[in-house]
């Protein structure tokens, strides 16, 4: 399997485990390029909560690794 097949497949995978909570905000942000309010109004969130939920999301990540 070509290297960048097999990094796309394991961070498939690591996203998958997140929970949906942390996945949704880090994917909004960095795949559709939305703000932290603009996330905040979308989930019902305060930008603050947003902000959090994003490191919580990262770090979650990193552990996994």
């Amino acid at each position: 399997m070509p290297e960048a097949n097999r990094v796309g497949v394991e961070l498939r995978d690591l996203l998958a485990r997140l929970p949906e909570k942390y996945l949704e905000p880090l994917l909004l942000q960095n795949l559709v390029g939305m703000s932290c309010e603009e996330i905040g109004a979308v989930m019902g969130l305060t930008a603050g909560a947003t902000m959090t939920r994003l490191t919580r999301a990262r770090l979650a990540l990193h552990a996994l690794m």
